[in-house]
């Protein structure tokens, strides 16, 4: 007698083995996962928490840095700051700047311009490496620097000496360019502007993965249905920033510029100088410790490939053709460069926003 399929005595081991081919398959892929809030969660195997971690040291209580959420916490901790040091604290200072060190206005004008410049020379090469490499560690690399700038930026507060209104009142820019008036404090003057300086050359080069590699890795774990709502809060904690720095160095300027000497000045006073170090000195400490907390960041998630192929269908819907895989990933030699920046600026849609965004941020800030 034939028995059916269901009956035979190896339908139950071919049942098993099929069930264990799926389960290791998706052991392998790393995870079950579920939707929750807009975001495509992973349950974190031992094999995704392996990435979570400073260098060799990973042990399981990082896990947690595996998880979406928490990247976009301490990204948007580290846009929050930069918006406060770059645009906040650095034009709420400038005043008080200028009549403690007598400073030009075009001296003033250089400093602050200092910034977009590196920006501009450094950006493209650190989006080029960055991109193609572990974007977490080169975003914790990018803070640490911009907190060793904003703490060198403070640091003419104590190499230059304490603020005496006595000694300074008569001394003006125009007096340290008069060689027969000429006086030490106009060369101590001279060599903290170059420490200012290169402060702001270092916080430039901090701050500029953090719109491009930054926005980058949020397309890497977040699903692309839910990616513009993330990187919409993200850019709106950047404009937080300026008025977060505004107001905190506004509050800081009420405090004498050396808090542990008395002074007979008041706020109204014309040589009134107030603590314009101390929102640097915060900011850059903040900065620093945040760094460590990027490199617990592993390079991938577990549904990385996951969000890649919603990525991929995507494209293919909105490009009514096929795209491949390799479509989406574009891999180029850096003297391509060049070239690769052309095709770029070629594309009508991409310029037209670019320049919109140019002529904001000239409006708004400069």
């Amino acid at each position: 007698r034939l028995l059916p399929l269901s009956e035979t005595p190896n339908s139950a081991s071919l049942r098993t083995r099929s069930e264990q081919v799926i389960m290791k398959r998706n052991s392998e892929s790393g995870s079950n996962l579920m939707k929750n809030e807009g975001i495509v969660h992973v349950k974190q195997t031992d094999e995704v928490a392996m990435g979570c971690g400073f260098g060799r040291c990973q042990p399981g209580c990082l896990r947690i840095f595996a998880h979406p959420i928490v990247f976009m916490i301490v990204l948007n901790s580290y846009c929050l700051v930069e918006g406060t040091i770059v645009s906040g604290l650095g034009s709420v200072v400038l005043s008080s700047l200028e009549t403690r060190y007598k400073f030009s206005s075009i001296q003033l004008g250089m400093l602050s311009s200092t910034f977009d410049l590196t920006v501009l020379v450094t950006v493209v090469f650190i989006s080029y490496f960055g991109g193609n490499s572990h974007k977490p560690r080169w975003l914790g690399a990018g803070v640490f620097i911009q907190g060793l700038g904003a703490l060198l930026f403070a640091s003419p507060q104590f190499i230059a000496g304490h603020y005496d209104i006595g000694k300074d009142a008569n001394l003006s820019f125009e007096a340290c360019q008069d060689a027969s008036d000429f006086s030490p404090d106009c060369d101590e003057s001279s060599n903290v502007y170059f420490v200012f300086i290169l402060g702001n050359i270092l916080v430039g080069i901090g701050a500029a993965p953090l719109f491009t590699i930054g926005t980058s890795y949020i397309d890497d774990i977040i699903h692309p249905k839910h990616a513009p709502i993330w990187i919409g809060i993200f850019y709106t904690v950047a404009v937080v920033g300026p008025a977060f720095g505004f107001g905190l160095g506004g509050a800081f300027l009420t405090v004498y510029v050396d808090p542990w000497r008395d002074t007979i000045l008041e706020e109204t006073d014309p040589g009134w100088v107030g603590a314009w170090w101390l929102g640097f000195v915060l900011c850059g400490g903040l900065s620093i410790l945040m760094s460590f907390l990027f490199f617990m960041f592993p390079e991938k998630y577990a549904n990385s490939e996951l969000i890649q192929r919603e990525r991929i269908k995507l494209a293919s819907v909105q490009r009514n053709k096929k795209v491949k895989k390799e479509d989406l990933n574009i891999q180029f030699h850096i003297t391509e460069l060049p070239k690769q920046i052309s095709h770029l600026l070629a594309r009508m849609p991409f310029l037209f926003v670019t320049l919109t965004a140019s002529l904001q941020g000239l409006i708004i800030s400069g």
